[in-house]
């Protein structure tokens, strides 16, 4: 198991500890500019993507927000400090934009 995925499992079981809703993993995102990119987790309820690992392609998060979607991209340190799961649990109970 990579560092990668070791973190992305802790962020999960804070995720589940904490009684936050279950993202989607793994996911797809085609873009309307043609894009596909892969996102960690995913919230389609509230329009939001999260990735672990160095920056993101500036164009996919671009295109994300593009589509309405909110980004949160994550450090190793904030997934092991716990200021992932504090930033997600804020975005989760925020409306996306157009929708407050």
């Amino acid at each position: 198991m990579t560092e990668t995925q070791a973190l992305l499992r802790q962020l999960l079981a804070q995720i589940q500890a904490a009684g936050l809703p279950a993202p989607e993993c793994d996911v797809r995102f085609l873009s309307p500019s043609g894009g596909a990119w892969v996102w960690d987790f995913v919230w389609p309820a509230a329009r939001l993507f999260v990735d672990l690992g160095p920056g993101a392609p500036e164009r996919r998060t671009q295109d994300a927000h593009a589509a309405g979607w909110r980004v949160l991209l994550l450090s190793a340190d904030q997934v092991r400090s716990g200021a992932a799961l504090v930033a997600i649990d804020r975005l989760l109970v925020t409306p996306p934009p157009g929708e407050q």
